[in-house]
């Protein structure tokens, strides 16, 4: 059932920059869609269905009840719900084509954890899981079974007409679209954002319905086709933003040398972690020469030569011969030198 189609790669030109085609649906003639192919829904009392006709292959979803009332998270006909649970989303775009011949609420899920808590985009001209009046497009986060508003807008949709309905969460936020046609070339009719300073994490997508069923009256039936999703691309550079080890800054290659998950289009320069760092080394114990003796009182003289008639100093030059009486005198100071140091260690 799950492929990538020419419809598919027909209307994603306008997101071509910015948005990658991943999935879309076709769903079945005459087929209740609940407990079918990862399809999952949440009022008890609606199981949704599924036809094909002759001008649109791809079949169409609709909600069987026209009822409303009940609270979320109850299996009531505010749950009226249809998710694909084996489609997990994080920052992505999830857009649907609609045909409504009620007035109330259709709209889609996005990010869906639980019964309790997910992302709705809904659009309705008269009854409304939420509180809200007359026509409107709203864009909804539920916790726990509490609905908290997102943003809303005036708007309605066409009646008995093809309209499109998107929502997105990139990051932190989380936006809703209206087309009032098919045209994903078009910039959309209605817009509507906000953040989320705490997002939910990657959840399912789904249909949603709520007093827009046909009930006995097959004339107001509320159909949903064509669910497609795009993973975002900030960057345009090809690679999804969950999967770009440079979010903002275009690296197709994915070049990283340092192999620490971050490209090199993006990594800063790596700290200097010299450990010769006079500034950052223990003054009291690094001994760069490896002469045992510790560089605080270290002078870079090679003792072996002090009774060989000259002294050899850093580098391997060699100074002129001392006196009996000077190397006395200089090797009395080392000894002294050496003493304080023994006493310094053991206080």
């Amino acid at each position: 059932m799950i492929m990538l189609t020419a419809l598919l790669l027909e209307t994603t030109n306008a997101f071509a920059q910015d948005y990658l085609p991943v999935w879309n649906y076709t769903f079945p003639n005459e087929q209740r869609l609940s407990d079918f192919d990862g399809w999952e829904s949440g009022y008890e009392g609606d199981t949704w269905y599924s036809v094909v006709t002759d001008n649109n292959r791809s079949g169409y979803a609709l909600p069987l009840t026209d009822e409303n009332g009940g609270t979320f998270g109850t299996s009531s006909p505010r749950d009226n719900w249809l998710v694909k649970t084996d489609q997990s989303y994080n920052d992505a775009l999830f857009t649907v084509l609609l045909y409504a011949a009620d007035d109330d609420t259709v709209g889609i899920v996005f990010r869906f954890q639980d019964p309790q808590n997910y992302y709705l985009l809904f659009m309705t001209q008269d009854s409304s899981p939420v509180d809200v009046d007359g026509p409107t497009l709203g864009l909804v986060r539920l916790i726990d079974g509490t609905p908290q508003v997102i943003d809303v807008v005036e708007g309605a949709y066409p009646q008995r007409s093809f309209f499109r309905l998107g929502i997105q969460v990139n990051d932190a936020e989380v936006s809703g679209f209206f087309w009032e046609d098919d045209d994903l070339e078009a910039e959309p009719a209605l817009t509507i954002s906000g953040v989320d300073e705490r997002p939910l994490g990657a959840g399912a997508i789904g249909l949603y319905a709520y007093d827009a069923g046909p009930g006995a009256n097959l004339n107001a039936s509320n159909l949903f086709t064509q669910p497609l999703v795009f993973l975002t691309d900030d960057d345009s550079d090809g690679i999804a933003d969950d999967e770009d080890n440079c979010e903002q800054d275009a690296n197709p290659d994915q070049a990283d040398a340092d192999g620490d998950g971050i490209g090199d289009a993006c990594d800063e320069a790596e700290p200097d972690t010299d450990t010769d760092d006079p500034d950052t080394d223990d003054p009291d114990t690094d001994d760069d020469d490896s002469g045992g003796v510790i560089d605080q009182v270290d002078s870079g003289i090679d003792l072996s030569l002090i009774d060989q008639g000259g002294i050899r100093i850093g580098s391997g030059c060699t100074a002129a011969p001392q006196s009996a009486a000077s190397r006395s005198v200089s090797w009395a100071l080392i000894v002294v030198g050496l003493f304080a140091l023994g006493w310094r260690r053991r206080s």
